[in-house]
């Protein structure tokens, strides 16, 4: 409904209002990303990108003596057809047709390798965390398939992320869940005091820089791992009820206890744990089973002569954070 009123210096006053129906066209698009992830500082690139690839009609040859049909890369014009019940060596499905000479022809259709991107489309990439919940990266992204934006801190068993892409003139929305990408890192993992960047890849002068730098600590030797968790739960007894009422709050009190043992003469580990007792501020952990997040940590270990491995105590406390 649109209600239009006008005021005049006179005094006079008119509105009107006029009710139409607005239709909007439904638009799918196909949403996907490259995922790479570096061993070395477990950080992940993400190079989200909107399009769709052109169908492609590819000759197809048949081997007599092997009995087998063999798709060319000889492309063709759209061709009307029918399958024969047949695949080619690579998969795909094998049709019979006649091309625009009136030639019988066998071919298959498939995808153009090349992408065609969308323009006017804005990409947003979250993060999908071990309890569900859905954490943003970044949003905003132009839809032109160079940008890595990088994650400082996926899973370390599987790096799980969700691409949004919204159309500029119309707001229409599709997502696509990226199909896990293989982490498979068996340490304890803090990080603390860290940048980050992102990067492009058709610039060569940006691909050379660091896109993350920060301090980190593995911890991969005899890992112990106790989670706890401790809901904000009132249980409040009344006069003729049977059973408590239960009240709940916000707090969830995440916590963790995290135990290893390094070896005595691993020094540099030793060394990034004692600058880890004494930083004053928030860091970023996580264990192998895929759990990550913002947290206080209090650090205590114990060393013994007799003993050739250094004990190490790690209580965490999940905190607020972002990415």
């Amino acid at each position: 409904t649109l209600i239009c009123t006008v005021s005049m210096n006179s005094g006079l006053v008119a509105s009107n209002e006029w009710d139409f129906s607005v239709r909007w066209t439904s638009e799918t698009f196909d949403v996907n990303a490259e995922v790479a992830i570096d061993p070395n500082t477990l950080t992940a690139g993400i190079c989200p990108y909107c399009g769709y690839r052109d169908t492609v009609y590819y000759a197809v040859n048949y081997n007599a003596d092997k009995q087998l049909y063999v798709r060319t890369n000889t492309k063709l014009s759209p061709i009307d057809g029918t399958t024969i019940g047949s695949l080619t060596t690579n998969g795909d499905l094998v049709y019979e047709g006649r091309d625009s000479k009136g030639n019988v022809v066998l071919f298959s259709i498939g995808l153009s390798e090349e992408i065609n991107l969308i323009p006017d489309m804005m990409l947003s990439v979250y993060r999908r965390e071990y309890d569900g919940k859905f954490t943003l990266i970044q949003n905003e992204i132009p839809n032109d398939g160079n940008i890595f934006i990088t994650d400082p801190h996926p899973a370390l068993d599987m790096a799980r992320y969700r691409v949004v892409a919204m159309k500029n003139d119309t707001g229409a929305i599709s997502f696509n869940d990226i199909p896990g990408v293989s982490v498979n890192e068996k340490a304890i993992v803090i990080q603390w005091n860290e940048q980050w960047s992102d990067y492009d890849v058709s610039n060569s002068s940006e691909t050379l820089e660091r896109p993350w730098a920060g301090s980190m600590v593995k911890l991969p030797y005899n890992i112990e791992i106790t989670n706890k968790n401790k809901n904000d739960v009132s249980l409040i007894k009344y006069i003729g009820r049977e059973n408590p009422v239960t009240y709940y709050g916000t707090q969830k009190d995440i916590s963790a206890s995290w135990k290893v043992e390094i070896p005595k003469y691993d020094k540099d580990t030793l060394y990034a744990i004692r600058r880890l007792a004494v930083y004053m501020g928030d860091v970023y952990v996580r264990e192998p089973s895929g759990i990550g997040y913002w947290a206080n940590v209090t650090v205590s270990y114990s060393q013994n002569y007799k003993n050739m491995t250094i004990p190490i105590t790690i209580e965490v406390v999940k905190v607020e954070g972002g990415v």
